[in-house]
């Protein structure tokens, strides 16, 4: 499957450029009639429903572990691992793709053609590269590297850029997961105060979006162009992402997503919030 081009073969360009504000909650999307079928209902990311508190959603939450506790979970043992084999090399590793996305605490898409259980090292140029036969280690060369803002895990480890670590599995994802692989990154950072510096989730976007203006060669940015009209600051999940995105492709106008309802609560008193919701016709979806 060529990840390029999968889901996007005869997808013309949203109108607009890849400057524009996020479109307006409930503001109709214009997809093009041959794309709306390139969205699939197979899900690609976990399952697991976020909930960072008990009244999230219309719902009482279920007894499994959140998704928000279940990356939490998957980020201390990748930190674990990485640590081990930061000691191992004898020196300071960046970490990129999938192994950068476990330590920022982000979901994997399922659909990624790159093996997840392997630690992905992440150089600038190939004189820098960390040469390894040890099986857990696959080395990559990203010449942006060096301008990323990465974060330092510990002393031993650090995670490349989450923009950056977007761009770069730009071309082993499918469209759709790329777009949903936005809206979490875009969570992601929001929630990390140590990332978001003071900026609330439409200003990352803005900041995605002049990254990938900033730095115009590389593969995969003519899919990441695409994507980013399609992606929306907000989503708490993956599974909402992917909702969103089915509804829409079907022409539903553009839903606000995490709604409150007004003057409704529930028996503790917390506000009810849902997934999608379209108010002025008094319509939510829940997954």
């Amino acid at each position: 499957m060529n990840r390029m081009t999968d889901g996007i073969t005869n997808y013309r360009a949203l109108p607009g450029s890849i400057y524009d504000q996020p479109p307006e909650e409930s503001e109709a999307v214009f997809v093009p009639p041959e794309f709306a079928g390139s969205f699939s209902t197979d899900s690609k990311y976990p399952t697991s429903r976020d909930s960072s508190s008990p009244n999230s959603g219309a719902h009482d939450s279920a007894a499994t572990p959140t998704m928000s506790e279940s990356l939490a979970q998957r980020r201390r043992d990748m930190v674990a691992r990485c640590t081990e084999e930061a000691k191992r090399a004898g020196k300071k590793l960046l970490f990129g793709m999938t192994t950068s996305l476990a330590l920022q605490s982000v979901p994997i898409p399922a659909d990624c053609d790159l093996d997840s259980a392997k630690l992905h090292t992440v150089s600038s140029v190939k004189s820098k590269r960390f040469r390894t036969r040890h099986a857990p280690l696959q080395t990559h060369i990203w010449k942006h590297a060096a301008k990323a803002a990465n974060v330092e895990m510990n002393q031993h480890v650090c995670a490349l850029d989450l923009f950056h670590v977007w761009a770069q599995l730009a071309p082993y994802v499918s469209f759709e997961s790329l777009i949903v692989l936005g809206d979490a990154v875009i969570t992601a950072t929001s929630k990390q105060p140590v990332l978001a510096k003071d900026r609330d989730a439409a200003a990352i976007y803005q900041d995605l979006v002049r990254f990938v203006e900033q730095f115009t060669r590389f593969r995969g940015r003519p899919s990441c162009v695409r994507a980013l009209p399609l992606i929306s600051p907000g989503a708490d999940s993956p599974k909402e992402s992917e909702e969103r995105l089915s509804l829409v492709a079907h022409g539903l106008p553009r839903p606000v997503a995490n709604y409150v309802v007004p003057d409704a609560a529930f028996a503790s008193g917390a506000p009810i919030t849902l997934d999608l919701a379209w108010p002025e016709f008094k319509v939510a979806v829940e997954y």
